[in-house]
């Protein structure tokens, strides 16, 4: 079942709530980011606020060789502060084409490049996404991300991320 016939109104709403209080902070990639090491590919994270306070982060690269035409973003939510540990925070991974129309699809795999993500959180198996209650959650953020991060905008235009430093304007 494709992921948004799985959607219920109340998901839908959900979302739209949601969506409206993120604000994405890209991230500024440092000496160790950029590239991805193993394909060379463009990789960008960021972070999630909703009103303010911080939600979770994002991580995404093509997968394959560049200009593949697919990418993984991984989204992890939940508490981000000195005293939380992963298990207080739940880790969903989409694949979505670079071309066309963005359409998240569940993924149980990594996203190439990153540390592995089950470190980060508790991680949702793809087969349990449609059903988990936090799905909007992680959809707005997957989609904010796709939208303010202007890497992704470069990427989705171009059909390959890229991994340079976000632009001044693109951090809310």
């Amino acid at each position: 079942m494709e992921l948004a016939e799985s959607l219920t109104l109340r998901h839908m709403s959900a979302m739209s709530e949601i969506t409206s209080s993120l604000t994405i902070q890209p991230g500024v990639e440092g000496p160790d980011l950029g590239a991805c090491p193993c394909c060379g590919g463009g990789r960008v994270f960021g972070f999630a606020y909703r009103d303010g306070r911080p939600l979770g982060l994002y991580q995404a690269c093509e997968v394959g060789l560049p200009g593949s035409g697919e990418a993984i973003i991984g989204v992890t939510i939940g508490p981000f502060d000195g005293m939380s540990k992963p298990a207080e925070r739940e880790v969903l991974a989409f694949t979505f084409p670079l071309k066309g129309s963005p359409r998240l699809t569940p993924t149980d795999r990594n996203v190439p490049g990153w540390s592995d993500l089950d470190k980060q959180g508790v991680r949702i198996a793809a087969d349990a996404a449609p059903v988990h209650p936090r799905l909007p959650e992680f959809i707005a953020l997957a989609e904010a991300a796709m939208a303010q991060d202007v890497r992704f905008l470069r990427g989705l235009g171009n059909g390959g991320f890229v991994a340079d430093a976000p632009s001044a304007g693109s951090a809310a």
